[in-house]
């Protein structure tokens, strides 16, 4: 088991506080533990593919993540993808080559994480009418072969007159 300490951490991004750090690029460091992310709140883009993380706990206390990279890990259970509901700003999840992104109903649970941070972002009342909410794009983005966002034809447009 390898952990990510905060010496590691302030040597590659050249920081002395942690809660300063915005991104952070940890690829192939064979990390399985990364409870010290819980001291970096202010984390946008974290990079942790091709490691050995098998638990997505740690990462629902970076409330400021944007995108997220975990290709090529030990996520096993799909249940883990339920601790990054809270996070209202992901955008970019990247969980595939994971055990669990070989699980049939995938997709659809990721889906259904991201339907909640949007709901509870919009709340009662705001964000237009409901047939505008129904119309906008997911708020999260997969990628990866088994997560490549389906595209629809785009409309023809009508000649100018």
């Amino acid at each position: 088991m390898v952990a990510l300490t905060e010496q590691y951490v302030k040597a590659k991004t050249r920081q002395d506080r942690l809660d300063d750090i915005r991104n952070l690029n940890l690829w192939g460091q064979e990390l399985s533990d990364v409870s010290l992310l819980q001291t970096m709140p202010n984390l946008e883009v974290l990079s942790l593919s091709v490691n050995s993380i098998s638990t997505l706990k740690e990462f629902r206390h970076c409330a400021r993540l944007t995108e997220l990279y975990l290709r090529k890990n030990m996520v096993a259970d799909l249940n883990e993808v339920r601790y990054l509901a809270g996070l209202k700003d992901l955008r970019v999840l990247w969980l595939c080559d994971n055990p669990c992104a070989d699980h049939p109903h995938y997709r659809l649970l990721i889906a259904k994480c991201a339907r909640r941070r949007r709901r509870g972002r919009e709340g009662a009342g705001r964000g237009g009418s409901p047939s505008l909410r129904r119309r906008r794009r997911p708020t999260l983005q997969l990628l990866g072969s088994a997560a490549a966002p389906r595209r629809r034809p785009m409309p023809a447009r009508r000649p100018a007159r």
